[in-house]
């Protein structure tokens, strides 16, 4: 994303789809994206993941 930052690519879904299931991934912890983001997405992961953690976020954020 070289002209958006994760926060306005956030915002821009939410525009577009405001029900869109949208998980969030940061390799700088969840401290670092708890500026409004969070409380709307679906879930979030932290970087780096494995597979399987990633399929269970995907898993919960859908049954949400």
């Amino acid at each position: 994303m070289p002209h958006m930052s994760g926060k306005q690519l956030f915002q821009e879904m939410t525009k577009i789809s405001p029900d869109a299931n949208i998980i969030i991934s940061s390799g700088y912890g969840e401290e670092y994206t708890h500026d409004g983001i969070l409380a709307g997405a679906n879930g979030y992961i932290n970087k780096p993941y494995k597979m399987i953690e990633l399929a269970q976020t995907i898993r919960t954020a859908l049954d949400s």
